[in-house]
């Protein structure tokens, strides 16, 4: 591994390098264009009338852009080798396939597990999506299209993914829009960290056919799908000096299938000083796709929470343990930014932000003098400060956020899980109802019908030192007197599902809580009232991470990228098998499938 020092001297090698191949490139188009203008004008003897045609960018429309600069803190971006995800090799997609007589592949859909999203109607990309008919997978710098087949999975179609000339590339997750597949791609095209969103047309999904790209600027922060409309944030760092009269030297750029252009002036809203933007586009992606607007935002980010009216986006302070926060109106893809505002403190991630009857609500970590203390603040529309509780548990800090209507939830530890329990039905005067100490903590939290709140997360012991995962069904419904009504401790010490929830699989009407573990394991449990948590089934899984459970129909496929194991719902025997690409070595063959096997 290369140290910082030879990493660096790379990066400023490639950047001078690059700066040289520019100014070569510009002098003889210059050159070129000027002998092209001058032969023309004699050609037709309009030589005396010759201009030269002016620029379409007014540099002092950017002169406020350019101020608020911070020319001192430039980040230069790079791809780093041990960082690049390269394309995989393609192998057999066929290889140990389970067969069995088929005749015509599946064409209705099927009642089906969708992704856990954070907020209803506002989809999140993943790396697995399936619209009931079929499962679309990421696998390397492919798409493979699987036909479930009632437990016989088969490959469909695939697809190696476009990049354009980028050094290095990789995928962050997939949308079903309709009869449109889009993939987030991000890309690194010399010294520009670049997102793109490519767009397929699946209404023949054995025949997917590539429909228009959508790019911009900077490395993807998140995304959102609302109807058909695909909102994206990227986070963009000048690649080189900013030179006042060039614009596109430090203004970022949007486009459609190679066509782009650096922003507008009016669509740059400053934020204070910042060598950083934040991009946020919409476009639309049915019929064959269309740019609705962008905006840019000179201020840092690393926090997207959306609903179905507005897009907030949080920042982190680099040094200040501050928070920027920047409200943007939807309109249905009219992007508006229509506040801002600064935070003392630092989120945990998208679930510490939630908006409810025009109020936002938001849990952060404060850090102080005399260490850390913890808060929640409700902001109104303008992102005023109109009610807050602060203060809370001294020395620790957030490790899970739900909110639930006119409720909210929150889990801060140290030695023990404080589960927080506050009303929030005034927004000016939010208070503590209850606060349940338990040892461990809860990672993950999400409401499982009337009165009950279930968290994923680690079991501790009276040190304070983590253990093993846990699952916690907490009683919500004396908000004055919330219990730890059940409670299981696994046998496992790593789950994507502790930082990812698209990583779990939970459905209140079959009773299905589903996520793998690090050992190639996915675990399905059930939940009553009267026998708390009950261990469905311990399946194989060809990956620990990067593995989603979802089921349609009569069947469940454990599927990641590199291929589906299915199995029956009934009783989780195993069905079939479909490899993608060869798998790594594991131990999911000997892993029992069902829970007779312990």
């Amino acid at each position: 591994m290369r140290t910082c020092e030879e990493r660096t001297r790379d990066v400023l090698e490639r950047r001078d390098a690059y700066r040289e191949k520019q100014q070569r490139q510009q002098s003889v188009l210059a050159f070129g264009t000027l002998c092209g203008a001058l032969i023309l004008s004699i050609c037709v003897g309009m030589l005396p009338r010759f201009r030269s045609t002016p620029t379409v960018m007014d540099p002092a429309s950017y002169a406020e852009v350019y101020e608020a600069l911070d020319k001192e803190r430039v980040y230069y971006l790079y791809a780093d080798d041990e960082g690049i995800i390269q394309e995989d090799a393609a192998v057999d997609v066929n290889a140990g396939n389970a067969t069995r007589p088929t005749g015509s592949t599946a064409q209705s859909s099927k009642e089906h597990s969708e992704t856990n999203l954070q907020v209803v109607g506002v989809d999140e990309a993943d790396i697995i999506k399936t619209d009931g008919r079929y499962l679309y997978v990421l696998s390397g710098g492919r798409v493979v299209v699987v036909d479930p087949n009632d437990g016989y999975p088969q490959v469909l179609a695939e697809f190696t993914l476009s990049h354009g000339e980028a050094s290095g590339y990789g995928t962050s997750g997939m949308y079903l829009v309709g009869d449109r597949l889009v993939v987030m791609q991000y890309r690194y095209v010399q010294l520009r960290a670049v997102t793109a969103a490519l767009v397929y047309d699946i209404a023949d999904p054995a025949k997917p056919s590539f429909v228009t790209c959508f790019e911009q600027d900077g490395r993807e922060l998140s995304s959102r799908v609302i109807g058909d409309v695909l909102y994206t944030v990227s986070q963009y760092s000048l690649v080189t000096e900013p030179i006042e009269t060039e614009p596109a030297t430090f203004v970022p750029r949007t486009g459609c299938d190679g066509e782009e252009a650096v922003l507008s002036a009016q669509d740059i809203h400053i934020c204070g000083k910042s060598s950083q933007y934040i991009v946020v586009t919409a476009v639309r992606v049915s019929g064959e796709g269309e740019q609705l607007s962008q905006k840019a935002v000179l201020t840092s980010g690393n926090t997207v929470y959306a609903n179905t009216e507005n897009f907030y986006i949080a920042g982190y302070g680099y040094g200040t343990r501050k928070t920027p926060l920047v409200r943007f109106a939807l309109n249905g893809g009219k992007l508006e930014k229509q506040a801002e505002t600064t935070i003392d403190g630092v989120l945990l991630n998208q679930f510490s932000l939630d908006e409810y009857d025009g109020h936002l609500r938001v849990v952060i970590t404060e850090y102080g003098e005399n260490g850390t203390t913890n808060a929640l603040l409700v902001l109104d529309k303008d992102l005023n400060t109109v009610g807050s509780l602060k203060e809370l548990a001294q020395d620790e800090r957030v490790y899970s956020v739900r909110f639930d209507g006119e409720a909210g939830y929150f889990v801060t530890f140290r030695q023990v899980d404080p589960l927080f329990t506050v009303d929030l039905s005034d927004p000016t005067k939010p208070t503590i109802q209850s606060e349940l100490k338990i040892p461990g903590f809860s990672q993950y939290l999400h409401p499982y019908g009337d009165g009950k709140l279930l968290g994923i997360g680690m079991d501790a012991d009276e040190n304070g030192r983590t253990t093993f995962m846990k699952l916690s069904m907490f009683d919500v419904s004396d908000p004055t007197a919330v219990t730890e009504s059940n409670v299981t401790v696994l046998d496992q010490r790593d789950s994507e599902v502790l930082s990812n929830h698209k990583a779990v699989l939970i459905d209140m009407g079959k009773n299905l809580i589903g996520f793998a573990t690090g050992d190639n394991t996915y675990h399905l449990y059930g939940y009553d009232a009267e026998n708390g948590f009950v261990l469905k089934a311990r399946l194989a899984a060809l990956d620990g991470y990067g593995t989603r459970g979802i089921y349609i129909g009569e069947y469940l496929y454990v599927t990641s990228a590199n291929g589906v194991l299915s199995y029956r719902l009934s009783d989780f025997s195993s069905v079939g098998v479909l490899s993608i690409v060869k798998a790594k070595q594991s131990t999911a063959g000997t892993v029992s499938t069902s829970v007779a096997g312990f």
